[in-house]
């Protein structure tokens, strides 16, 4: 096993070390990578899910996810920033994390065991939907079950600075549900809805064994409790109730209204769009289990005034990255849905677009978060997202019940989600910091051209949307100011290849110049 390099180590002349400084652009591109990779081998489960299983088929299996995600939302999402953010900070005291471990399953356990009673007892009386079946709540369950302890476990190796093993771990998992999918597409056994529902459960419970074992005697055992640590973690997660019950919000009100106004049938072709969505938000979100730990070591280390340069200068530009290249890719959605998950699901289309443009919003959400939870405006967080759960909720209802949009008005409920989320998010890290919100709308217009293509320009036209956003881009970066020629400098600190580094210095420096 891996021995973890521990700070207990260090020589205490010596100048403080900031544990994940040094391989903080490493770090960030593995997790990204493997998020990416990750969505590749999504977009082939939900392609062979496709081949498997009608409409109908998908839309339940699509239920079964909601539930399981309904037992881990109560029972452990509103709690995970307490493993990054006092989880670090205790391995940085004591080269563990096994206060946080224990204290978190005393907050979280007795909710995962109500939340999972519940949903038996609602299907005895009924109340779920009727295509569901008792094996199909089984596995929901169990699902959710393994979804709580993998997350913690993942979360504890990236605060120890084992990311590489967390970003292997999400690997593996997806590539398992692939394997078992394919088993079902060679051997035609298993083409139901409990099957392939069963397989992608089964995925985590191969998992999670292995990830408990790499991290035994730092985040796992033995018990140690800490009364008061245990209040301070309840402190900052409690406001996290109102961003955790907003999310379960966003993440299912799409499918209920659907469900309500249109069909299992529509439900299950806007499960393929919101599949996809629900990998890109786990890639938007890779900077949050980097960032945060490494927060709270810059604080440790007296290096705090760095998390405002990080706001003033790197958010903008990141997120800038992120909107061109969804600006390039999107206009070509519309073909390839046909094509990847069969002409059933080609309705799929217009509201993957949508969420596309979703994403990059998320993508600049995540890179504030971390820098909220290390001020601990936990609070803030919650009203930030109880508004933008409202906002999803009026407008499905509007679009898809009164105005009969369709599930593109899903899609659309969902960017003004997000929306609320990215100028709250921002607004509320400039007043802590003191300083003027960063980021501007313009940011966002290679996204936009590329939205408006893919949804208004028909065939090839699409190409020119591609190219029309590489041209607004190019556009932004030379009269926007968002690169400046010191920019170039922090180039050199960064541990990437030379090449890279000399790639990237030219472009900012050109981008500095106008050009």
């Amino acid at each position: 096993m891996k021995t973890t390099p521990t700070p207990a180590a260090r020589d205490p002349a010596a100048p403080r070390r900031v544990l994940g400084a040094a391989t903080v652009v490493g770090d960030y591109t593995t997790l990204l990578l493997a998020r990416l990779l990750s969505v590749i081998l999504s977009v082939a489960s939900v392609a062979l899910t496709t081949r498997i299983l009608a409409p109908e088929g998908v839309g339940l299996v699509a239920y079964v996810t909601v539930l399981a995600t309904l037992v881990f939302t109560v029972g452990s999402t509103w709690t995970s920033g307490v493993v990054s953010r006092y989880g670090r900070e205790e391995f940085e005291r004591t080269a563990s994390l096994l206060n946080v471990t224990w204290e978190r399953f005393i907050i979280t356990a007795p909710l995962v065991a109500v939340t999972t009673v519940a949903l038996v007892v609602l299907e005895a009386f009924g109340a779920l939907s009727p295509g569901l079946s008792w094996l199909l709540i089984a596995i929901a369950c169990a699902y959710g079950v393994v979804l709580v302890l993998s997350d913690h476990l993942v979360y504890v190796l990236q605060a120890v600075g084992q990311v590489r093993a967390s970003a292997f771990a999400v690997i593996v998992r997806q590539a398992a549900v692939v394997a078992g999918l394919l088993a079902v597409v060679a051997t035609g056994v298993g083409r139901t809805p409990a099957a392939v529902a069963g397989i992608t459960a089964a995925a985590w419970f191969v998992v999670t064994p292995a990830l408990a074992a790499r991290v035994w005697h730092v985040g796992v055992w033995p018990p140690r409790l800490d009364p008061k640590l245990r209040r301070r973690m309840l402190v900052f997660a409690i406001p996290m109730i109102g961003f955790t019950v907003s999310q379960y919000v966003v993440q299912t009100v799409d499918f209920a209204v659907i469900g309500w106004f249109r069909g299992t049938a529509d439900v299950g072709v806007y499960a393929v769009a919101y599949q996809g969505y629900t990998v890109l938000q786990n890639v938007a979100a890779a900077a949050v289990p980097i960032l945060t730990p490494l927060f709270v070591s810059l604080r440790a280390a007296g290096r705090e005034p760095l998390v405002g340069r990080f706001y003033a200068r790197v958010v903008p530009q990141v997120t800038f990255a992120a909107s061109a290249a969804v600006g390039v890719v999107v206009p070509f959605v519309p073909f390839l849905v046909p094509v990847v998950f069969g002409q059933d699901f080609g309705g799929a289309s217009d509201p993957l677009v949508l969420l596309l443009g979703s994403t990059v919003l998320l993508f600049g959400a995540n890179l504030l978060a971390p820098i909220i939870v290390l001020h601990e405006a936990t609070r803030a967080v919650g009203w930030i997202n109880l508004a933008a759960a409202g906002a999803n909720v009026v407008a499905d209802l509007v679009l898809i019940g009164v105005f009969g949009v369709g599930i593109v008005g899903a899609s659309v409920g969902t960017l003004a989600a997000t929306s609320c989320i990215a100028v709250g998010y921002d607004r509320l890290v400039a007043r802590r910091l003191g300083v003027a919100p960063r980021l501007r709308p313009i940011v966002f217009a290679p996204a936009a051209v590329g939205i408006a293509a893919g949804i208004f320009l028909p065939g090839a036209a699409a190409l020119g949307g591609a190219v029309a956003a590489v041209a607004v881009a190019v556009a932004v970066a030379a009269r926007a100011n968002l690169f400046a020629a010191e920019d170039a400098a922090l180039v050199a600190a960064l541990d990437i290849p030379a090449p890279a580094k000399r790639l990237l210095t030219t472009v900012i420096e050109r981008a500095a110049r106008g050009w």
